[in-house]
């Protein structure tokens, strides 16, 4: 299967960086939800150029340090770049998350819009368990792009027999079949981290919306082009 090279998307992973949360979610789930309350090492498997490090680290408590690995050695560059005259513990590696070696545990391990892209995302999901230490958090940001009253998984039914949706859905179906990723993963994900002996499973869903006028020409608008 022929990987994607998001080192050659940077402009777009740039653009899209704000689309996902709004800052005082991103500091409900770290306050009430996660309840960091001391430092934390995390773990961000497939950083990219450790856009979730920039959202996260505002947040957490002071001592805190963040550990990112991306195999695009263009994406690891540019995310030492962006944090270099900031005042963050921060550390980047160049590798594939599939192999690479990891050194130590880490009290929370994250990935954000990976798990989509895999073709056996519950082997990345067993790796992420691996590197946190006893009583540690997995955290994984993925989609679930047929939502609202689509959000129902029926285990051995496809979504469109029981809730046709129409032309997109199919796609998202034919596609997970034939590469084996999965755009409406997210969903799933409670019932892979329960099969992987996880405790406490939890789900939430961002309070983010996104408005496209097509009579404005404000950045957001360009942002969803």
């Amino acid at each position: 299967m022929k990987s994607y090279d998001w080192g050659n998307q940077i402009e777009y992973l740039k653009r899209s960086i704000r689309l996902y949360y709004n800052d005082d979610y991103i500091e409900f789930l770290i306050e009430k939800v996660w309840k960091i309350h001391s430092p934390v090492h995390i773990l961000d498997f497939g950083c990219g150029f450790g856009h979730l490090g920039l959202r996260l680290l505002p947040f957490l408590p002071e001592g805190s340090k963040y550990v990112g690995i991306d195999a695009s050695a263009k994406l690891i560059e540019l995310a030492r770049g962006v944090f270099q005259d900031l005042e963050y513990n921060v550390e980047f590696f160049v590798g594939d998350i599939h192999t690479f070696h990891f050194e130590q545990k880490y009290v929370m391990v994250v990935c954000h819009g990976v798990l989509l892209h895999m073709a056996d995302p519950v082997f990345i999901l067993k790796r992420m368990s691996d590197c946190v230490k006893e009583g540690g958090k997995v955290v994984a940001f993925e989609p679930h792009w047929i939502s609202s009253h689509a959000s129902f998984h029926f285990e051995g039914i496809e979504q469109s027999v029981a809730i046709p949706l129409g032309p997109l859905q199919k796609l998202f179906e034919e596609d997970a079949k034939s590469t084996g990723k999965d755009g409406n993963i997210g969903l799933k994900l409670p019932l892979y981290l329960n099969r992987l002996g996880l405790h406490d499973v939890e789900c939430r869903v961002s309070d983010k919306v996104n408005i496209l006028d097509p009579e404005s020409n404000s950045e957001t608008a360009q942002m969803l082009l």
